[in-house]
């Protein structure tokens, strides 16, 4: 198996904004992101964006609305991930603090 690479795309929002953008082109083989809540519960829309090589804006491969707290995370798995360029946006946001984890291999 490869190199294990993680990364924190969101830490501590709270409210609508994307995190920083990070590139994972050299660990484009699996990836997860993990979105949680760092204290209690909170409910809100995150979407999962790659940036397009094409046209240079964000495109998004997973949104969905998330009720979780800090013992119930949504998880999302990648088999394949070929975009250079990911990020985490908050795009509807209701309560709590969110965070967002990445690891690609």
């Amino acid at each position: 198996m490869g190199t294990k690479k993680a990364y924190t795309l969101l830490s501590g929002a709270t409210g609508t904004g994307a995190g920083s953008a990070v590139n994972v082109g050299q660990y484009q083989k699996a990836g997860y992101f993990e979105v949680n809540t760092t204290s209690g519960t909170a409910a809100f829309t995150i979407a999962l964006q790659y940036k397009s090589p094409t046209s240079g804006s964000w495109e998004s491969f997973h949104s969905e609305a998330v009720t979780t707290s800090t013992d119930d995370p949504l998880i999302v798995k990648l088999a394949e991930f070929p975009w250079d360029n990911v990020r985490a946006n908050i795009t509807a946001y209701t309560s709590g603090t969110v965070s967002v984890w990445a690891q690609f291999v």
